[in-house]
């Protein structure tokens, strides 16, 4: 029986936990403009999934370039993150979304740029992670069903 309910632990780790690995960046769309701008709807249902984001500034006012990303769920008025970047020191980055699946859009605000663009990517070797309650329940039927093994193991014997 010990041997059962360790094989199951080690069996719910690998399972439940997230393992580092490769990871596998695929573009999902992209979006390019200079000024306010909605976009389509788009999908990432990946639990990865990142905006690779940069931006010119006008040359006429460089220090007062602003740039605003929100990202919306389909349907919503409420963002679920954003990115605000102001200035010309730092032009270009990366922001991640983590455990975030389904159809969203983003909405761009800018001033005194010349151009910007973003591109999403998902990490399509990514899965939506296991709340706590689902992890409990998955480690709990596990013991029963060790239990249960067990039993059967020690019935079968006697």
């Amino acid at each position: 029986m010990k041997v059962s309910i360790l094989s199951f632990v080690l069996l719910s780790f690998l399972l439940c936990s997230n393992l580092a690995g490769a990871v596998s960046w695929v573009e999902v769309t992209r979006f390019t403009g200079s000024g306010d701008y909605i976009t389509d709807y788009f999908t990432c249902n990946h639990a990865e999934w990142r905006l690779d984001w940069n931006y010119t500034p006008a040359p006429s006012y460089p220090t007062l370039a602003s740039f605003a990303i929100y990202i919306y769920p389909k349907n919503e008025n409420v963002s679920i993150f954003s990115v605000l970047q102001t200035g010309n020191t730092t032009t270009s980055g990366t922001t991640y979304a983590h455990d975030q699946q389904g159809e969203f859009y983003l909405k761009f605000l800018a001033a005194n740029l010349q151009s910007y663009a973003v591109i999403i990517s998902q990490d399509v070797d990514s899965v939506p992670e296991f709340s706590p309650i689902v992890l409990l329940l998955m480690f709990a039927a596990g013991i029963v069903v060790a239990m249960i093994l067990g039993k059967k193991a020690r019935t079968s014997v006697l």
